[in-house]
């Protein structure tokens, strides 16, 4: 069996090196859509690349928990980029749909996908880790207690 810290390791890597291919790639290709198509998934292979570094933080418990004070805020941020996706959305889906031609409607729909995604994931960030690795002062203070040999005195 694999160790998924290792993969995620050796796949971090692996996606900058095919970023960089890829940029390289580019050079002296003139045509719009074919060139902005390699270097967005060159792009990409970067943002895989750091959500492995990620993966691999959490894995090794790397990760702090967010602290209550910082709840709300980081939510109140999340939510405005969720409105800002959605109005995006709509904005690529116009001009896609709007588009006579072909290199335009593929370059909207893939930008409306990652418009999607993005969406997708700013709910799940919301909800699961926002709402769900918060301790508050008092949680914190009750495992404390309650998982405290002697709680708070000599013996018990």
């Amino acid at each position: 069996m694999v160790d998924p810290r290792e993969l995620a390791r050796r796949m971090s890597e692996l996606e900058l090196e095919y970023a960089e291919r890829l940029r390289k790639s580019v050079d002296g290709i003139r045509n719009p859509t074919v060139r902005a198509v390699m270097l967005a998934v060159a792009q990409d292979s970067v943002k895989h690349s750091m959500l492995y570094e990620t993966i691999l933080e959490i894995l090794e418990g790397r990760g702090p928990l967010i602290e209550e004070r910082d709840t709300d805020r980081i939510a109140r941020e999340i939510d405005e980029h969720i409105k800002v996706e959605i109005e995006m959305l709509k904005s690529v889906k116009e001009l896609s749909s709007s588009a006579s031609q072909e290199g335009v409607k593929v370059i909207a729909q893939s930008i409306a996908e990652d418009e999607e995604r993005h969406h997708r994931l700013l709910l799940a960030v919301r909800d699961a880790i926002v709402r769900r690795e918060t301790l508050t002062d008092d949680e914190i203070w009750e495992m404390t207690w309650k998982y405290a040999m002697w709680h708070g005195t000599p013996g018990g």
